[in-house]
């Protein structure tokens, strides 16, 4: 919607920061099962560099595309787009699992089939680091 009004680039940059902190959010809750405010803004602030990365990945698609046809159609640019997107996304979990949310009060595939977290040193875990 936003590429009617606005260069490739930019549409894609800003359809990216729109969803960045709520993507973030969401894999905080959802997918790491990380509750609470504690570690939230430095999980943010990890989360922004890597949608750094993700836009990295398809700013330099795009331009590359435009590098080889420089009035490509819309329907070629989504394509582009499609296909960074998913290595984008692909990169941006990678970050999330390994960097962004280490060390932090998550599920664990340790205790995934538990329904425990690991989160040692927090009130009510055991010193297993689970707790119910």
């Amino acid at each position: 919607m936003l590429r009617n009004a606005l260069p490739a680039q930019l549409a894609n940059a800003l359809s990216l920061l729109v969803t960045a902190a709520g993507n973030t959010a969401a894999n905080r809750r959802y997918t790491f099962g990380i509750r609470g405010r504690p570690g939230a803004g430095r999980h943010q602030a990890r989360g922004l560099l890597a949608f750094g990365a993700g836009l990295l990945l398809t700013a330099a698609a795009l331009a590359g595309l435009h590098a080889a046809d420089p009035r490509p159609g819309r329907g070629l640019e989504v394509m582009v787009l499609v296909g960074a997107s998913l290595l984008a996304t692909i990169t941006r979990f990678g970050l999330y699992r390994n960097w962004v949310f280490r060390g932090g009060c998550h599920r664990s595939s340790r205790f995934r089939n538990s329904g425990s977290y690991a989160c040692p040193g927090q009130p009510g875990s055991d010193k297993k680091g689970s707790q119910p």
